[in-house]
């Protein structure tokens, strides 16, 4: 049988393109921007904007018996969200 051509074509290698992904995740906005502008000194860069992403917690109040006494309301924290990328070629 003959030979294809696909037998003696080269290896072509330009160069491995390694990307890394991070999340930071902050209760603050300024800690997050800290962190944020900590990366992009070595040389990371945002993916995505800033979000801030707000969580609620229902507070109860119970007697000794474990029994449903009062609604006392709703505690709400604030998280601050943000993808990083780092595209290096090899």
């Amino acid at each position: 049988m003959g030979r294809s051509h696909h037998d003696h074509v080269p290896p072509v290698c330009v160069g491995v393109v390694v990307r890394m992904d991070v999340v930071i995740r902050r209760a603050t906005l300024s800690d997050t921007l800290r962190a944020v502008r900590e990366l992009e000194r070595k040389g990371w860069e945002c993916s995505c904007p800033i979000r801030k992403i707000p969580k609620w917690c229902k507070k109860w109040e119970w007697n000794e018996k474990n029994e449903f006494r009062n609604f006392r309301g709703v505690d709400e924290h604030i998280t601050y969200f943000v993808k990083m990328k780092k595209v290096e070629t090899e």
